[in-house]
């Protein structure tokens, strides 16, 4: 093709960090590519349990993009996009500016599915809001904290959490979920197994509670009561960015962007997603660093063979890819803020016992420091957008 071709990827997710490690080789065959995203660092899901439990301190969960940007002659551009013009091939981003692409690969997360009734609540995600419950948990002298949502990432954040801070006098823990179980995407066993844990370190888990919204000082539920509360931690689902829908891109239910087995946007083949944005047709993935992890990986090959077209004048749509094939069962490894861990595979299979917490922290370690050089960030401190 004439010049040359401009790979953009949109987010610093957890499945766009595997291209930003490979993008080297791709600069030195002469594609430009650069990073559009508003944080400086990605934070490891796997980790933040964990660090919520004061296990890892915040600098070992995550991995800085521009560092990895810097060594692979990446450009970074602070920001984050608000609109796709497909016609034009630009990505337009919140403050304005258009950054052309002859390939784009989203990566940006969900936002929360109650975005509204989540209030003043912490959220699980973005991952830097829960430096609040952690300040919260170091400095007051005790309180009442909420929990809403009993899937892996409330179970887990709770189970820390109370290892942590539950043997401090003073605090009190409410789990809430709307479901008639705990962990209701794997093994029945297991979410009993959680809840008997979870009582027995004094949590007040309640099912069949369904949440109206969060107000400061409180927690509204849908039959008109209230529970006081000082502290609110939103753990429930996600649902897709609007700026997709506003694109006039492909969207299933949730405003998630539709995305093929190859990981394309039908009918824009320029166009590839991964992660919590996404919807993978024909599948009902979880959405989890998991799933996220593994598509990076797939993309990476995919992302190279249309390069490769690129360089022989063959449009996208004619590069043939190979289809992303999901793990049967999404393995899972969940912590409990003791020398024990939990395996879950889908809906019927599940163990517990130090070996799996021990696979855990092995598998996170390797994970981060494969794309932090293995060691903690040392760079020099660069001004960054909310730093």
């Amino acid at each position: 093709m004439a010049g040359r071709p401009h790979l953009l990827l949109v987010g610093g997710g957890h499945a766009n960090v595997a291209l930003l490690r490979a993008a080297a080789r791709w600069v030195r065959r002469g594609v430009r590519v650069t990073l559009l995203t508003p944080d400086r660092f990605l934070w490891y899901s796997g980790m933040a349990p964990e660090f919520v439990g004061g296990r890892y301190r915040e600098e070992e969960t995550r991995i800085d993009l521009l560092r990895l940007c810097l060594r692979g002659g990446v450009a970074v551009v602070p920001g984050r996009a608000a609109r796709v013009d497909v016609t034009a091939r630009e990505v337009v981003t919140a403050g304005g500016e258009r950054l052309p692409y002859n390939l784009a690969v989203f990566d940006i997360g969900g936002l929360p599915a109650d975005e509204e009734a989540a209030g003043n609540a912490v959220r699980v995600r973005p991952f830097p809001g829960l430096r609040r419950l952690v300040n919260w948990l170091d400095t007051a002298p005790g309180g009442r904290l909420t929990v809403v949502g009993g899937g892996a990432a409330g179970v887990e954040l709770l189970l820390n959490i109370t290892a942590r801070g539950g043997r401090r006098p003073g605090f009190t823990f409410t789990l809430l979920e709307p479901g008639p179980r705990l962990l209701a995407a794997f093994a029945p066993g297991l979410g009993r197994h959680a809840g008997a844990r979870l009582r027995a370190r004094g949590v007040d888990v309640r099912l069949h509670t369904c949440v109206a919204r969060a107000l400061p000082g409180r927690v509204e539920l849908e039959d008109g009561t209230s529970l006081p509360g000082d502290l609110t931690l939103w753990a429930t689902g996600t649902r897709g960015q609007p700026l997709f829908r506003a694109s006039g891109l492909p969207v299933g239910e949730g405003d998630f962007l539709r995305v093929t087995r190859t990981l394309q946007v039908p009918g824009y083949p320029r166009l590839s997603g991964a992660g919590d944005a996404v919807q993978v047709e024909g599948t009902h993935l979880d959405r989890s660093g998991v799933n996220a992890v593994k598509q990076g990986l797939h993309l990476r090959g995919s992302v190279d063979r249309l390069l490769r077209g690129l360089d022989q004048d063959r449009p996208p749509e004619t590069v043939r890819l190979r289809r992303f094939r999901p793990y049967p069962a999404s393995p899972y490894l969940l912590s409990t803020g003791e020398p024990e861990g939990w395996l879950a595979l889908g809906p019927f299979l599940w163990g517990r016992g130090r070996v799996w917490l021990g696979l855990k922290h092995r598998v996170d370690r390797l994970w981060v420091g494969r794309y932090r050089g293995g060691a903690v960030c040392l760079a020099p401190r660069v001004p960054w957008p909310r730093d």
